[in-house]
């Protein structure tokens, strides 16, 4: 009877704790939860444990995960050096500087740059006892928008950083790109800070990250995308008074990537069309501008950008349209799904198809259902990775992979997908032979290969 009872307690406490450390696994790090809290209170950790495979496998290299890098965050990245880099926490706006040369990869501390630059951040927010609640709900009446860093990029010395800021009154929110000089110091303070650029203020609750917010740059040019924030998320018209009037306006600068010149600081619509650009890349051997997006249901892309081309959005896409203003009923999805069934016609009558993309600048790659296009870069011709040399590699985070494309003059010759099993936010390819990723998991984590040439 005693080994009986015995049993079962051991089988309840093994039970409980295999459930409990699963419902904390589903909840991002960065969210904060009284429940994922008291979770790992009672499992006596103090963070997620996430595991991650020891190697990744590609058909030209093979990657072993040899550092897991002891700060927590999802991290923006931008590459400094073969050697450096820096890493912003995209929500509590903490950046780290980590030199590779360093062993265990130490990062130093370099502050805050939301505290620097007065910005409302959601640890500041959690910590003064606030409601944390990124879609813009109103029912609180204490602040619920709070600073996002979308992308930071090192260029002429000095640090860029997309932000999306909320309005002092909380009704609405603006995409803002900024420039400074990084810390000298560990602890130190920017300097030189300057506000570059600011969209209009809109609400989305349906879908506030749909801002784009993606830098790059080439030898003497800034280059930033804009989301598509006209339009709903499904590929509607907004009926609010801003969208209506943006709508008309061939120079708004949403659905946008836009050139900077930063001695200036002017900028002029590079292209348009665009849904949702996560990724952009400039690649110096070509001097091509590369840029993947999400599509709505599927028709993410990657696409080579020319100056004043169109590509597309909202008129034509490669994937299904949404519900009607993502209703989030049952039968609008089905009603979505299946073509000819409502939902091509309501969209039709806006003058926008699904399917295909008439009159505008195709993508050289496309897939469906929806994969969730982050991330892009180009292997250079001076990289010490011989066999990815001319290669897009982008990340594609619902899809949980890597991609890497062969390109045959402008045309997708070849489609590797590597096989992560966890989203990344952010990656490297650095020529020391690491794979850098920022996973959504809240790691950053470190990837080397000791393949030739490396």
């Amino acid at each position: 009877m005693v080994s009986w009872r015995r049993t079962l307690i051991v089988g309840s406490i093994f039970l409980s704790f295999s459930v409990g450390a699963l419902c904390v696994l589903a909840f991002p790090i960065n969210q904060v939860s009284l429940f994922k809290d008291k979770a790992m209170h009672a499992l006596g950790v103090t963070h997620a444990r996430l595991f991650f495979p020891e190697t990744l496998d590609t058909s030209r290299y093979s990657f072993s995960l040899i550092n897991k890098v002891s700060a927590e965050g999802t991290f923006q990245l931008a590459q400094v050096s073969p050697e450096k880099f820096f890493a912003l926490e995209r929500f509590s706006g903490e950046l780290l500087e980590f030199d590779l040369r360093k062993q265990g990869f130490q990062s130093t501390h370099l502050g805050n740059i939301f505290d620097q630059l007065n910005f409302l951040s959601n640890s500041a927010a959690s910590v003064a006892g606030q409601k944390i609640d990124n879609a813009g709900n109103k029912a609180s009446s204490k602040p619920t928008i709070f600073a996002t860093a979308f992308d930071i990029e090192y260029a002429f010395g000095r640090i860029f950083m997309t932000v999306t800021l909320p309005s002092k009154d909380q009704t609405c929110t603006t995409l803002n790109l900024y420039s400074f000089l990084p810390p000298s110091n560990p602890e130190g303070n920017i300097s030189d800070p300057k506000s570059l650029f600011s969209t209009q203020c809109v609400l989305d609750k349906k879908n506030p990250t749909m801002w784009g917010g993606r830098i790059t740059h080439s030898i003497n040019r800034i280059y930033l995308s804009v989301g598509e924030q006209r339009y709903d998320p499904s590929g509607f018209p907004k009926n609010d008074k801003l969208s209506v009037r943006e709508i008309s306006n061939r120079e708004s600068v949403f659905g946008k990537v836009i050139e900077f010149d930063p001695r200036v600081n002017k900028y002029l619509i590079y292209s348009s069309g665009h849904r949702n650009a996560q990724g952009l890349f400039f690649s110096n051997d070509d001097q091509q501008l590369i840029e993947s997006e999400h599509g709505p249901f599927g028709g993410d892309e990657v696409n080579l950008i020319s100056k004043g081309a169109n590509y597309g959005w909202p008129f034509g896409t490669f994937g299904k349209p949404y519900p009607l203003f993502n209703t989030g009923n049952k039968k609008d999805e089905v009603r979505s799904i299946n073509p000819g069934m409502g939902i091509d016609k309501q969209l039709a009558s806006f003058g926008a198809v699904s399917g295909s993309q008439p009159g505008a600048q195709l993508p050289i790659m496309s897939w469906a259902p929806g994969v969730g296009a982050g991330n892009i870069t180009k292997i250079q011709n001076v990289s010490k990775f011989v066999d990815w040399r001319g290669n897009i590699v982008v990340s594609l985070m619902a899809d949980a992979s890597l991609h890497r494309l062969i390109l045959s003059k402008n045309a997708v010759v070849y489609d590797e997908r590597i096989e992560l099993g966890f989203r990344v936010r952010d990656f490297i390819v650095n020529d020391g032979g690491f794979l850098i990723l920022s996973t959504d998991q809240g790691r950053l984590l470190f990837y080397k290969t000791s393949g030739v040439g490396i």
